[in-house]
């Protein structure tokens, strides 16, 4: 690999991970901004895909193109991903719903390339696939700290299918050239699909807000920044990179690098919201990127032979 091939390996490599601490740090507004419950998951997800999508409809506008067509199952699969992610995070914290999630978003990547498109996995990946998805079921049957009942578990299956749906955005968007367009064109129609529920809410009490804090309005400033900033920021302009990033990665890798997210995520709880990490999820963890490393260090080595 000459120089400007290793420049552009390592500038691939810092993409990738400052893409995925922007995933951890939605992952942290989340729960932040659900914590007190002053919001409800509908206003916070409509906040944060409403807000991504009026910063990527100016940046289009700005630069007169004109959006493509729309491709209904990546809206789709954006809302589903947003929408399950703020309901998953009122019963969830930032750690144990970022594991859930990216572990979800390993397993639909990893059967679509096995299952659907035939991509041989070696013997190396296999064992980091089957080394990865062990932890996860150690996180699963042992760590899982939601409420032992059927709102707690719903929660946790709401970030499972968060992750599905984000695995499937990733997946749509693989061979997608015109990222920058793409994004803008999913955001803006993934609103959509929220026509039912803003008709149905506004109809009921506290479908939008708690209004047990109507005496006391800045309650809902703070987990209204926090919505606005994870669209504008931490979503819209993210995932332009995310787009970018994952045009150059294969699907078993681009499945893999996600799951970097929950230690990030759980370290960005552990500071800024004080949540406590169980052993369990320590000893997932390690088996999780254990199983990561096997994947990648198969990757580059393919790469490098090539």
């Amino acid at each position: 690999m000459n120089k400007s091939g290793k420049f552009q390996y390592i500038w691939l490599g810092f993409l990738t991970f400052f893409t995925i601490f922007g995933f951890a740090v939605n992952s942290l507004l989340a729960r932040a901004a659900l914590d007190k419950n002053a919001i409800t998951p509908v206003f916070y997800s409509l906040l944060r895909l409403g807000s991504g999508a009026l910063i990527l409809f100016l940046l289009v506008f700005h630069k007169k193109n004109q959006l493509p067509k729309p491709k209904y199952l990546s809206a789709f699969a954006l809302f589903a991903y947003a929408f399950c992610f703020s309901v998953g995070y009122v019963f969830v914290g930032v750690a144990v719903g970022a594991l859930l999630l990216f572990s979800a978003v390993q397993f639909t990547i990893i059967g679509d390339a096995a299952l659907i498109h035939k991509e041989r996995l070696n013997i190396l990946q296999i064992s980091g696939v089957i080394i990865a998805m062990a932890g996860f079921v150690l996180f699963v049957y042992k760590g899982l700290n939601v409420p032992k009942n059927i709102i707690g578990y719903f929660g946790a299956v709401m970030m499972i299918i968060s992750g599905i749906a984000w695995g499937i955005y990733t997946l749509k968007g693989k061979f997608e050239k015109r990222y920058v367009l793409r994004t803008a064109s999913n955001f803006i129609y993934s609103l959509i699909y929220f026509i039912p529920f803003i008709i149905i809410f506004a109809f009921l009490k506290n479908g939008f807000i708690n209004d047990k804090f109507i005496n006391t309005p800045y309650v809902y400033l703070y987990p209204i920044i926090y919505g606005i900033l994870s669209g504008a920021i931490f979503s819209a302009l993210f995932y332009i990179i995310w787009y970018k990033v994952v045009m150059q990665l294969s699907r078993v890798l681009a499945s893999s690098v996600q799951l970097l997210a929950p230690v990030i995520a759980a370290l960005l709880g552990i500071i800024f919201l004080n949540e406590k990490i169980s052993y369990t999820f320590i000893i997932s963890s390690i088996l999780i990127l254990g199983g990561i490393i096997l994947v990648i260090i198969k990757e580059k080595t393919a790469e490098a032979q090539e």
